[in-house]
């Protein structure tokens, strides 16, 4: 039973309703629900023990995603908040650990605590989590980190495990990163205006999800209906009425895998081949150029624009606008009624809807210390997470706009059933000839206002290459 199936049971049971980048503070909803688990009915794997008070520090860079959702020094009333700091009290009392923190000033900050930790034999931090592609290949290339596989008391199959994290980032039988429910995952999404679906009588976009007909040529053709120019100045800008908006960077990179494309494949021999250089790639870019330079329908600001040229759903001019799920409850505010659903498929050939995850990865310094303790209580933070912090970071996004609306709520389950990883971009994404890659969409068709993408690629095929096997030669060494 995977994280969803399992959220889906406690919400069942327990008759709850859910209600990287840029400023990514969400506006957290505070209330005085008491958070209730019902853990009592399901049995860990790991047995109950006491490591007679022993630490388990974890260290990661400050940012909004983890100091929003991952940490609680007391209880306050915030549902979030009381919900992690019960998945915290449950882990400590059933193995007899104490848990700690570091929230680093940056990820630079956490990245060097760790290589110092490890210099120096030091065992002050259990647990680092990261960026989604900051320091994780420098990590490897310097050997800091413990191998998942190695960790004993870890059962990386169990179900609150992610398997696509599993499959990816494990290279020659070795895995030094890894991603459980005790990670929120930070997908993007796209927020809709109902009023103007009803107003343009276009199909309702819940139905399209569920009958995967919600395609990038649907997403095109509905956004060409509601344009207009507003003011009648013949000039298309903030003031006018469009298809679709968005910050025109990193949350385009997404469209790529909600297309069923990534940067890097395993192959036969355990390793990575590059493979974005392939039709499906040309289609998306195609399709894509179309959208935002070839028409007028599409309204993209620059990467740390003023709030001026911002163009969002609270302004009832957008039918759809790019989100990083993890703010939709800034919207909560929002006079316009709006709903949720995933990134556009490719085609209807797809059969199901993917999120890459910009939220961070779990790994162990290679001096961490005790590796069976450690493992112990990285099991109890996933195997709490279903019925702690899962259904609560629901209600946060939710928030009480959203909480009648069954159809967000499935939506949410389909976002965060389909979030895959890629070694290319998990491991390389930084890396200067696959970070350009990695950011075709928003760097070349936005920025450049370009869709030849054979010169693009070509430009960066063999320094791409030449990373890979860089890569690949860290771990086998």
């Amino acid at each position: 039973m995977n994280r969803i199936k399992l959220l889906c049971l406690f919400l069942a049971l327990t008759g709850i309703a859910t209600s990287s980048c840029g400023d990514d503070t969400p506006d957290v909803q505070t209330t005085d629900t008491t958070v209730e688990t019902s853990t009592a009915e399901k049995t860990p794997y790991i047995e109950k023990c006491d490591f007679g008070g022993e630490e388990f520090n974890i260290v990661t860079g400050d940012w909004g995603l983890y100091s929003n959702f991952f940490f609680a020094d007391e209880q306050t009333g915030d549902q979030m908040n009381d919900a992690i700091f019960e998945r915290e009290r449950l882990v400590e009392e059933y193995l007899g650990v104490e848990i700690g923190y570091n929230l680093a000033d940056s990820f630079d900050t956490a990245a060097s605590l760790i290589t110092s930790q490890v210099m120096s034999g030091d065992d002050s931090y259990q647990l680092s989590l990261t960026h989604c592609i900051m320091y994780t290949a420098s990590f490897i290339t310097q050997g800091v980190l413990c191998d998942w596989n190695e960790i004993e008391s870890v059962d990386l199959s169990r179900e609150y495990w992610n398997q696509s994290c599993n499959d990816a980032l494990s290279i020659y039988g070795k895995q030094y990163y890894a991603v459980s429910d005790y990670m929120i995952a930070d997908p993007n999404a796209i927020l809709f205006n109902k009023q103007m679906i009803e107003d343009y009588d276009l199909e309702n976009p819940y139905t399209l999800v569920y009958d995967y007909k919600w395609t990038l040529d649907k997403l095109n053709e509905m956004c060409a209906v509601v344009t207009n120019d507003v003011n009648g100045d013949s000039i298309y800008d903030v003031n006018d009425q469009y298809g679709i908006s968005s910050e025109g960077d990193w949350m385009l990179c997404s469209l790529m895998y909600s297309a069923g494309i990534r940067l890097t494949e395993k192959n036969d021999e355990d390793g990575l081949d590059l493979v974005i250089g392939n039709e499906r790639t040309y289609t998306l870019i195609d399709k894509l150029n179309t959208l935002i330079n070839g028409s007028n329908d599409a309204y993209f600001w620059a990467f740390g624009a003023p709030e001026e040229d911002m163009l969002d759903m609270k302004s009832g001019r957008v039918l759809f606008n790019i989100n990083p799920l993890r703010l939709v409850n800034n919207f909560r505010d929002c006079d316009v009624d709006f709903g949720i659903i995933p990134f556009p498929l490719l085609d209807e050939s797809q059969t199901k809807y993917e999120a890459n995850d910009w939220s961070g990865l779990m790994c162990v310094p290679l001096t961490a210390g005790d590796l069976d303790m450690i493992g112990e209580v990285c099991e109890m933070l996933a195997f709490y997470s279903a019925d702690t912090t899962i259904p609560a970071y629901y209600d946060v996004v939710l928030g009480e706009k959203l909480a009648r609306d069954d159809d967000s709520r499935k939506m949410l389950d389909i976002i965060f059933d389909g979030i895959v990883y890629d070694a290319g971009s998990n491991f390389l994404g930084q890396t200067n000839n696959m970070f350009n890659l990695y950011y075709t969409i928003p760097f070349m068709i936005f920025r450049n206002g370009s869709g030849d993408f054979a010169s693009w690629y070509g430009r960066y095929e063999q320094g791409a290459l030449g990373e890979i096997e860089q890569l690949l030669d860290d771990i086998k060494n």
